[in-house]
């Protein structure tokens, strides 16, 4: 079996330097599959190992986006039973979605693997995350973009990619929106999950059009907090995306923010609602079609804020780029 290896940097890519802040280098990087290889002499596994950038992922920008398309575009085309993507926490659910978005893995697995400590520290869980994307990768399942973790006190899950909430407030736990990922990783083993979504819709296929991210999103993103004047700036705006509180719902007596999504409505910018829930309809709710908001299907702010920057960067018209389906990250 061939695995293709791409290192981007992150936690787990990196080690403590001597001045105590965490940077990525190339030995901590090569541990991986070091370590991998070590404990399993007989898996037949061949690793090739490349690198299109490093950086901490927390500084993600167009531009590695860009460099990540491209380099898995090129690979997922070659002789590789699959993928593994190493890459920092922070900014996970970003790539994966914008993985998913863009590139058609037709059969091949592609998986992202990151660590929520370096790998030389013993509570790192970046290890158990590579040996669940080879084992998944194994398995044949699915291909597609996938994410493989293990949060404190469970098995390693392989999450979709387009369907990952953000972390909560100082917490590394990652989980699907869900909570259905496509697979568990349990004593060595791949179980999938019946009840994921992608093995109960049709295989979603991607169109052969290439967008790229351009440098700035244009996007506005609202995180709905109490008090808030809604002052935002519009004037470059391409897209609003609502953070509402957990239970979908939006201040809705604020006269500040009737205003601001009036002054978007004036403007012909779409406004879109995310983590909306179905069965929680409270009456605050009732003044969102007034407001001219589009309540998305439940979904998660970062696959969503990562559609509406393609949509954007590729002059999509707004409203129906990002209301539509691409992948599955949209439940149901």
């Amino acid at each position: 079996m061939k695995i293709l290896v791409i290192y981007t940097g992150g936690t787990i890519g990196s080690a403590v330097n001597e001045n105590g802040y965490i940077s990525p280098g190339e030995k901590a990087k090569r541990q991986l599959t070091e370590t991998f290889l070590k404990e399993d002499r007989n898996s037949g596994v061949i690793f090739e190992e490349i690198s299109p950038y490093t950086i901490l992922s927390e500084n993600l920008s167009a531009e590695e986006l860009n460099l990540l398309i491209k380099c898995v575009r090129e690979n997922v085309k070659k002789d590789f039973d699959g993928i593994i993507i190493a890459h920092g926490t922070d900014t996970l659910q970003y790539s994966a979605a914008a993985l998913s978005f863009t590139v058609n893995c037709g059969n091949t697995p592609v998986v992202f693997v990151s660590g929520n400590y370096p790998l030389d520290d013993e509570r790192s869980n970046g290890t158990d995350n590579f040996k669940g994307a080879v084992a998944f990768i194994r398995s044949k399942i699915s291909g597609g973009v996938f994410v493989s973790y293990k949060n404190k006190g469970e098995d390693v899950k392989i999450h979709i990619g387009e369907r990952l909430v953000r972390h909560g407030e100082a917490d590394d736990s990652l989980m699907s929106i869900d909570n259905e990922p496509a697979a568990v990783f349990r004593d060595g083993k791949i179980y999938k999950n019946e009840n994921c979504v992608i093995f109960k819709r049709e295989k979603s296929l991607l169109a052969d059009e290439e967008i790229y991210f351009k440098e700035k999103s244009r996007i506005l993103a609202v995180q709905i907090h109490p008090g808030d004047d809604y002052l935002y700036d519009l004037g470059s705006v391409k897209g609003i995306i609502l953070a509402p509180y957990h239970c979908g719902t939006v201040d809705s007596e604020n006269e500040s923010f009737k205003s601001f999504c009036k002054r978007a409505k004036d403007k012909n910018i779409p406004v879109f609602l995310v983590n909306f829930q179905k069965d929680k309809i409270y009456e605050s709710v009732k003044i969102l079609n007034e407001l001219n908001i589009t309540v998305l299907p439940l979904s998660c702010f970062a696959a969503v804020y990562i559609k509406a920057w393609l949509g954007a960067s590729g002059n999509k018209n707004m409203g129906e780029y990002v209301a539509a389906p691409l992948k599955n990250e949209f439940g149901e």
